[in-house]
């Protein structure tokens, strides 16, 4: 058996990729031009990482810290990651991955979360991208990093295991993490 891919589809918010694309990773040499000094916990990482120019630092951070969660989202990245680490090495790791969804239809439950960041500057419809990747199924409930149904002082950690465990929620905000390389394929529509 040899590896087998798959097509996911991801929302391109940053309005970056363009068919053909080759999504990869390389050495993070560069780390003048980002502040890591706030993303110390990627220092163990074994390779710090560039993602098809933009580094993956940047668009994780992008990405998750203009959603709403609350206040804490970027260190609800860190734990997030730092429970991967101890408990579910095997999961890939949201760091070095892209996000997406199984189906385009699986957007439709991230439409509020998305009304609710988007610039009023800002009425571009936003692309999404039909991407090959190696086997990438598992679906995490991205509501449980969100924090709206629990009181994170007492349930932080349970939310995040549950999170990695791929426990679905009454509030499911489907996604899967996109390993890297991967390539843009197609335009499938707009958001």
């Amino acid at each position: 058996g040899g590896i087998f891919y798959m097509y996911v589809y991801h929302l391109d918010r940053a309005h970056s990729l363009k068919e053909g694309q080759i999504l990869d990773l390389v050495p993070l040499k560069h780390k003048e031009i980002y502040d890591l000094k706030t993303l110390d916990f990627l220092n163990p990482l074994p390779n710090n990482l560039l993602v098809s120019g933009f580094s993956a630092v940047s668009l994780f951070m992008s990405n998750m810290c203009k959603i709403p969660f609350p206040n804490h989202s970027c260190g609800i990245e860190d734990k997030a990651e730092r429970i991967r680490r101890v408990l579910f090495k095997e999961k890939p790791s949201r760091v070095t991955s892209m996000f997406g969804v199984l189906q385009i239809s699986d957007l439709d439950k991230w439409r509020k979360v998305f009304d609710e960041t988007k610039s009023p500057y800002d009425n571009r419809k936003i692309p999404i991208w039909k991407i090959e990747c190696e086997s990438c199924s598992q679906e995490f409930d991205a509501s449980f990093l969100r924090g709206r149904y629990y009181d994170w002082n007492h349930d932080e950690i349970e939310s995040l295991i549950n999170y990695w465990k791929g426990i679905k929620s009454f509030d499911f905000l489907p996604e899967v993490l996109i390993p890297l390389p991967a390539k843009v394929i197609s335009l499938a529509g707009y958001f």
